[in-house]
């Protein structure tokens, strides 16, 4: 595969963003290799989603119509999430493959500012929880047995005392739901539910 720079410019879910690629500056969706995250309309979905943003570095730049911080009783506005390159955050991808959703599947590492510390996205993700990872032929490997620490120490998803549906098993669920001859209204619920894959 090939190495690239990103500047990773949303989150979709907690497996896939959409970032620019550098020094081409094309513009793509990722998903992130060997691990599964609980879809948007799961439970746990958008905490998945927060939890790379926070790896990413990609927040949300708080507005508040010009004055430095909303005065009670006033709700602030966000804009659009900040970049990772705009919170000095260095991400780089090992692209793999290219899924059948035209997402770029891909290893991430992320390095923050000068520091020499760097974390591999995938690991930290199923480490904290977020993310179920897929097994291997060889075993488990680095990514599930930091799956069996994170629900051994109820972070993250596993934090209930009853276990949570894979996303791929409620995905399934999911498709079962749908007629197979679907009506027009059906298919535009379809055509939503691959955007967020």
């Amino acid at each position: 595969g090939s190495e690239v720079t990103l500047d990773v410019l949303r989150i979709v879910d907690g497996d896939t963003f959409i970032a620019t690629a550098h020094p081409d500056r094309l513009v793509g969706r990722f998903r992130l290799r060997r691990i599964d995250a609980p879809e948007m309309s799961q439970a746990f979905g958008p905490e998945a989603r927060d939890a790379l943003a926070a790896l990413l570095g990609v927040g949300l730049a708080e507005r508040t119509n010009g004055k430095s911080k909303p005065t009670d009783g006033e709700l602030s506005v966000f804009s659009p999430m900040t970049s990772s390159f705009a919170n000095n955050v260095d991400v780089t991808a090992l692209i793999h493959d290219v899924d059948d959703h035209g997402r770029y599947v891909v290893d991430v590492l992320v390095r923050r500012g000068l520091s020499t510390q760097i974390d591999y996205v995938q690991q930290r993700m199923g480490a904290d929880g977020w993310a179920w990872a897929f097994m291997t032929f060889g075993g488990k490997g680095p990514l599930g047995e930091a799956m069996d620490v994170a629900k051994r120490e109820r972070r993250g998803l596993w934090q209930d005392d009853k276990d949570p549906v894979a996303p791929w098993k409620y995905r399934q669920r999911a498709d079962m739901k749908q007629p197979v001859n679907a009506a027009k209204t059906d298919s535009v619920k379809v055509s939503k539910r691959r955007d967020v894959v």
